[in-house]
């Protein structure tokens, strides 16, 4: 199969976007947040795109066993993926800043938020999605539970006291969320909080343990919670597939030739991948459990728009301009103008037409090279993360934890550390999620926390 540079570059920086090609009969399927100039360069492109598609369509179909969902075994347990896995054993305090979740704290505030439908639409939602019902068994496996135990959303009226008092009581509450760190043995393994206020306003807080989920998996039930929250007889759509269906099918994919083509890539790429950048660091240990403290700037939507629209027109994408700007922060502060990345990113493997449709954690990681010696300007450096990136996205079945094994293999690197620098990067939710979401209450505050083996020093995340 050949394919003009033009086309490839173009798939790539669709790849880079979060966004998912597929073939059904004659069309092309664009799953993922997908902007109106991408949608007409699409139309643009789509005869090349579909014989590209059908191209690949009959190289993997000798390779690949189609994935046939199991709604029988859907409720029994089945592994970990080998992120989660990275995720349940960072929480033991065994490591480096273990004792932490990977974590998203949400605060949702206003005189108009009614804590009795919030209730009523988060249970009709864990009721819908598998993976809102999950734990962790003693044997280190997973199950889905088919029907979880009653949940009353616990609601604080705090109305009969003055205003401060009622104030610090939510912001104590408000701190014991934001770092909490669930028993993963016990449902749910989220935890919602409701406060009515002296001054007629609601608050919700939201602490979601996200090793059962990835970003895209939140953007997909919350816009869900959010269609609950406006209409409770409103039908979500139904999946034949699990997750559970899933992850089985991912341990079948990795038998197959074209993982064992990704994994020698990246055998040959760790061998010249360079260390992490080194910053100072106060010692953990002698501090007690570790507090993330979250930074944030909101970028105006003009400027934003416009930062956008430059980077295009000089052939890169803005998250690409973001990791350069991220590196060369972190070059000048390390002294360092060679060293690696942590990139998460969505990687949903396309092995069954519902994949996109469904909540899991499928989230992975990349360990990018950034060489701030290439090139004598930023934007020359910028292009070149933006080759190397894409390059590595070519081979994208192999998850970043195995990567990550491969490359302590060469290195001897120890069980510490590894790569703690992150540069999270979520793509834009557009159309009927969008405006799904825009028709609640707007969250006021949300968190990341990036624990595991190989927890983040710095995870800078970058929302449009």
């Amino acid at each position: 199969m050949t394919i003009s540079k033009s086309l490839l570059d173009f798939i790539q920086r669709l790849r880079q976007e979060n966004l998912h090609l597929s073939l059904d009969n004659h069309d092309v399927v664009v799953s993922g947040p997908l902007s109106e100039t991408t949608a007409q360069q699409l139309r643009a492109r789509k005869s090349e795109l579909l014989a590209f598609l059908r191209a690949v369509d009959r190289e993997e179909s000798a390779d690949t066993a189609p994935l046939s969902p199991d709604p029988a075994r859907r409720f029994e347990p089945f592994p970990l993926n080998e992120t989660q896995q990275a995720y349940w054993l960072g929480r033991d305090s065994v490591f480096e800043s273990g004792d932490v979740a990977i974590h998203v704290f949400i605060v949702m505030a206003d005189r108009a938020l009614d804590l009795d439908r919030v209730e009523a639409a988060w249970t009709r939602l864990y009721r819908h999605h598998d993976m809102l019902r999950a734990i962790v068994l003693p044997d280190g496996r997973q199950q889905a539970l088919e029907v979880a135990p009653d949940w009353r959303l616990p609601i604080e009226d705090l109305r009969h006291l003055e205003q401060d008092r009622a104030l610090d009581r939510l912001a104590a509450r408000r701190d014991e969320l934001s770092h909490y760190c669930a028993d993963l043995r016990c449902w749910p393994t989220w935890v919602l909080h409701g406060f009515r206020l002296p001054d007629g306003s609601c608050v919700l807080l939201m602490s979601l343990d996200c090793w059962a989920f990835d970003g895209r998996s939140a953007q997909i039930f919350m816009a869900d919670f959010a269609a609950l929250y406006a209409d409770l007889e409103t039908t979500l759509p139904a999946t034949e597939l699990s997750f559970r269906d899933y992850v089985l099918g991912l341990e079948a994919e990795q038998k197959t030739k074209a993982y064992a083509d990704s994994l020698a890539y990246w055998q040959k790429r760790v061998t010249t991948l360079p260390a992490a950048p080194h910053l100072p660091r106060r010692s953990s240990a002698a501090e007690g459990p570790p507090r993330f403290v979250r930074h944030a700037h909101r970028i105006p939507a003009p400027v934003h728009r416009a930062l956008k629209d430059a980077a295009a027109g000089r052939g890169v994408t803005l998250a690409n301009v973001l990791i350069g700007c991220y590196a060369e922060v972190l070059g000048r502060w390390s002294g360092t103008a060679h060293f690696t990345l942590n990139i998460p990113r969505w990687n949903r493997h396309p092995l069954h037409p519902e994949v996109d449709q469904i909540v899991g954690e499928f989230a992975t990681f990349e360990l990018l090279e950034v060489d701030l010696r290439a090139g004598e300007s930023f934007l020359d450096r910028v292009r070149a993360v933006q080759r190397q990136f894409a390059e590595d996205l070519n081979h994208d079945i192999v998850s970043g934890v195995r990567i990550l094994r491969e490359w302590r293999k060469h290195s001897g690197a120890g069980p510490g550390v590894a790569v703690p620098f992150v540069f999270t990067h979520e793509p834009e939710l557009a159309g009927e999620a969008r405006a799904r979401l825009d028709g609640v209450v707007e969250p006021d505050c949300t968190g990341h926390r990036s624990p595991d083996p190989d927890a983040a020093g710095l995870d800078r995340c970058s929302v449009p």
